[in-house]
């Protein structure tokens, strides 16, 4: 999987991001390309309730993410979203923007 993710982090040892979209009576889709990606473009991983922890202050740092989100099928809009749970480390890159 690759991608980015711009979000305004500090430099500590541990950074914490939650992602909390309240409790729907329907899962609705977003037009958005937030998410996850799977299988292509085929499923779309939308964030519902998820909590990203950043850990390390050096690149590459380790990224743990853990929650809920709705998965939807790109390729039939009519289908309605499921809620399914996600649990991940992976290993990320850090660019630095520097002020100018």
């Amino acid at each position: 999987m690759r991608g980015a993710l711009a979000v305004p982090i500090r430099c500590t040892t541990t950074s914490a991001l939650i992602v909390q979209n309240g409790a729907p009576t329907r899962p609705e889709r977003v037009d958005t390309i937030d998410g996850i990606f799977l299988e292509g473009r085929k499923r779309h991983l939308q964030p519902f309730d998820v909590h990203i922890e950043f850990i390390g202050a050096t690149s590459p740092i380790a990224v743990r993410l853990s929650g809920s989100f709705l998965m939807f099928d790109t390729d039939d809009e009519t289908k309605p979203g499921q809620i399914v749970n996600v649990r991940a480390e992976l290993s990320a890159d850090v660019k630095v923007k520097t002020a100018k």
